[in-house]
């Protein structure tokens, strides 16, 4: 086995290799990486005294110097509030090269759920496949990896509770999601087993919930989370009547929904309206 020593160099020197040629202008932060909580890196311009930048750093809401990075002639200073603010009020100074917030690496990379027809899912992450514009998205892998969900958990997410025309529990990308199945459109709201006759609401649980990195379908954008599902829509034309939506919004918040979606359009409603305001 070769000496740690050595291997990190190999390591380091195969990195160089394969890594794309620099750019001649320095990156800027993009301002959507992680980083540090309470620390910002700045590197003065040259003549520029410590002691003239003291009441810059005061303003700018530097709490003191914690470290030197000789090589780049950069200081780590301690901060409070946001370091990406207190980062753009330094670099704002005729007196400071550059400022930024002391960004987080990580040795694995966000990664992207295996779901067959993920890469067709442009909002969670929009890389111009249908013609849009790239990056026009919710950064949904971004989003997990900061939730640290990004090992795709089956389970542990917040209670989503439905109210559609119901859902296809046996479908393969829906399957032991349902918590609790109920039917409202009846006078009385009764356990039953939501068959959805029209597939929405079966559509509707997969953007939500469908499970993500199991080589099949979608990935949902909150994949881990269990459903309540209250059926109040059905019949031939899929309709349902305010007083069931507002019983079906009643039992999903009794049984602990953190989210209710109610993915249909209709007339104004006092009753709905104060049934989501309880």
């Amino acid at each position: 086995m070769l000496p740690r020593s050595i291997t990190t160099v190999l390591a380091a020197a195969l990195a160089v290799a394969l890594a794309p040629a620099a750019s001649a202008q320095e990156p800027g932060y993009d301002g959507a990486a992680n980083y540090d909580d309470d620390t910002v890196i700045v590197s003065y311009k040259p003549r520029v005294e410590r002691a003239a930048a003291l009441p810059l750093l005061d303003r700018a809401g530097v709490e003191r110097t914690v470290e030197r990075i000789a090589s780049v002639d950069a200081s780590v200073v301690r901060v409070e509030g946001d370091p990406a603010a207190v980062a753009d009020r330094l670099e704002a100074s005729p007196m400071v090269a550059y400022a930024e917030p002391n960004v987080l690496f990580s040795a694995q990379a966000a990664r992207r759920p295996n779901d067959a027809s993920f890469g067709s899912l442009w909002g969670l992450r929009n890389a111009g496949q249908t013609g849009g514009r790239p990056g026009a998205d919710i950064s949904a892998v971004k989003g997990w990896s900061e939730a640290r969900v990004a090992s795709y958990p089956a389970t542990g997410g917040a209670p989503v509770a439905i109210i559609d025309t119901g859902i296809d529990r046996a479908h393969p990308d829906l399957a032991g999601k349902t918590l609790r199945c109920q039917e409202q459109i009846v006078p009385v709201l009764s356990t039953g087993s939501c068959i959805d006759d029209s597939g929405h609401g079966t559509h509707v649980a997969g953007i939500l919930a469908a499970v993500a990195d199991n080589g099949i379908g979608v990935a949902g954008v909150a994949f881990n989370s269990p459903l309540l599902v209250c059926r109040a829509l059905g019949g031939s034309d899929q309709k349902g009547r305010a007083s069931d939506v507002a019983k079906c919004i009643e039992w999903a918040h009794a049984r602990g929904a953190r989210v209710i979606s109610m993915s249909f359009a209709g007339g104004r409603s006092k009753t709905v309206h104060r049934a989501i305001l309880r």
